[in-house]
């Protein structure tokens, strides 16, 4: 695309790119969750760290290009895209519109899928504390920090009998 304001689209399409790709990640986790893989849950957690950053360097450049943008228009820097619109050219607004609500939809939906992998995570440690509880009933115990987060202790003691 050559126009005057290709700056201003292409880190949407990169931001749009990137966080497709963590939405994908999300998925990859959920199933490795779901079919009990472990090692691959903590690999996909690796590479859904690293695509956080680099989604955090697409954000950058996005607001690099909005303040340019702005600036180039007349407008104050820290102007919100939704107010610098009507300053753009009106030829560029559909795909500006599009980009921006592709991005935020994908922000959403990788939220939505991020809550979901949380809890299912969350889920499975209590499954396999009850289970540790079933089948060794006072070697898990279970306490609550000021803030209501959980601490499991398992003791060794049973293990140590056994051996």
């Amino acid at each position: 695309m050559s126009t005057e304001w290709e700056f201003l689209i292409q880190p949407l399409r990169d931001e749009m790119q990137e966080h497709g790709a963590l939405l994908n990640l999300f998925e990859e986790q959920q199933a490795a969750i779901l079919r009990r893989e472990p090692d691959l849950v903590l690999h996909v957690a690796e590479a859904i760290t690293k695509q956080a950053e680099l989604i955090r360097e697409c954000q950058k450049r996005r607001t690099i290009a909005l303040r340019a943008a702005a600036v180039k228009a007349g407008c104050a820097e820290e102007i919100a895209f939704s107010k610098l619109l009507p300053h753009l050219p009106e030829p560029a607004w559909p795909l500006l519109q599009a980009l921006t609500g592709e991005v935020n939809r994908l922000v959403r939906q990788t939220r939505r899928r991020a809550r979901q992998n949380q809890m299912l995570l969350a889920r499975t440690i209590e499954v396999s504390q009850e289970l540790l509880r079933r089948f060794s009933p006072g070697a898990v115990s279970k306490t609550y920090s000021a803030q209501g987060r959980v601490a499991i202790d398992t003791t060794e003691k049973l293990c140590r009998a056994r051996s």
